[in-house]
């Protein structure tokens, strides 16, 4: 709680080149709330969030608080928005289907393998 010249409690999130300041915060809140809070700001969903104190990944169910966010003066925020994901996920429109060539040699050396095996099993 804050006293009578206490300051009030401040958590600065950095992510990328941007700063998030919650000042005040509320030290009761969890981290899950806070990532929450997060996804207004910067668009990366909470499930893909980390946030790490101190080269620490911080657990969803802590209270600010518990987590000792408090005493830390930045927290570094890890996470890709939703259309950053799409962007390199999503192959370019003159790609050959790579996939569908690797599924046809392996389906033919399964294949082959069983051929051969079958055939020394009954000999």
């Amino acid at each position: 709680m804050v006293e009578d010249g206490d300051k009030p409690p401040k958590v600065t999130v950095k992510w990328r080149s941007k700063e998030f300041i919650f000042d005040p915060i509320d030290p009761t809140i969890t981290i899950q709330e806070l990532k929450s809070e997060l996804f207004c700001l910067s668009d990366v969903k909470p499930e893909r969030q980390k946030l790490l104190a101190k080269g620490k990944n911080l657990q969803d169910a802590v209270t600010i608080e518990e987590s000792g966010l408090l005493a830390i003066p930045k927290v570094m925020m890890m996470g890709s928005t939703e259309e950053e994901l799409e962007q390199y996920l999503t192959p370019p429109p003159d790609m050959p289907d790579v996939r569908k060539r690797h599924f046809t040699k392996i389906f033919l050396l399964l294949y082959t393998r069983t051929i051969i095996i079958f055939h020394l099993l009954s000999r």
